[in-house]
């Protein structure tokens, strides 16, 4: 296992921007929204309003973790627990839902993209950014209508339920598809 800590600052060609719709053919942007269950709003800062206050311990500038999965045995594993040591370092709140975006992405990579080349954890004062590379160009698509009572398909939805807006980013070799999860305010 390969594991990349890098301060933010050396990677001013991958900061964390803030969010803008994106252009056609770069990337596609699905995200932040309100869904309508019941009669009942529910957002991710909704389902947050029970956290405890936590100040984050980020070093100046924030942090960028990365994880190589190519090749690797068990990526799904070693994902939720490289995931489970960068936010508990970065003392986040809310570890355990952002534990579970990260494992649908990389499931995702593993059944329809040939597994995940990498995964990053981005965290700054104001975002976490969740992306993982893989070698397909398809982009991932919500299965609908989403049926709760049958097993597959509640991937996409989870990781739009968790997160505050999630898209892809095509590259010459494949993808990368990303979750962003807006930081505590103090």
């Amino acid at each position: 296992m390969t594991i990349t800590i890098t301060p933010v600052r050396v990677l001013t060609d991958h900061a964390v921007q803030p969010h803008q719709p994106w252009r056609s053919g770069q990337a596609m942007w699905h995200g932040p929204s309100t869904r309508r269950v019941d009669r009942m709003s529910i957002t991710r800062q909704t389902l947050d309003d029970h956290l405890p206050d936590t100040l984050l311990t980020l070093p100046p500038g924030g942090q960028r973790r990365c994880l190589v999965l190519d090749g690797q045995r068990k990526p799904v594993t070693r994902a939720r627990q490289f995931s489970a040591g960068a936010l508990a370092d970065w003392s986040w709140p809310g570890a355990d839902d952002v534990v579970l975006l990260v494992v649908e992405l990389v499931a995702n990579a593993m059944l329809h993209a040939d597994g995940p080349q990498d995964l990053v954890l981005h965290a700054t004062d104001t975002r976490l950014r969740v992306e993982v590379t893989d070698a397909s160009r398809t982009a991932p698509a919500p299965r609908e209508p989403r049926q709760p009572a049958t097993p597959g398909g509640h991937g996409l939805h989870i990781v739009s339920t968790i997160s505050d807006g999630w898209g892809t980013s095509p590259h010459p070799s494949g993808k990368t598809v990303w979750a962003e999860i807006d930081a505590p305010r103090p």
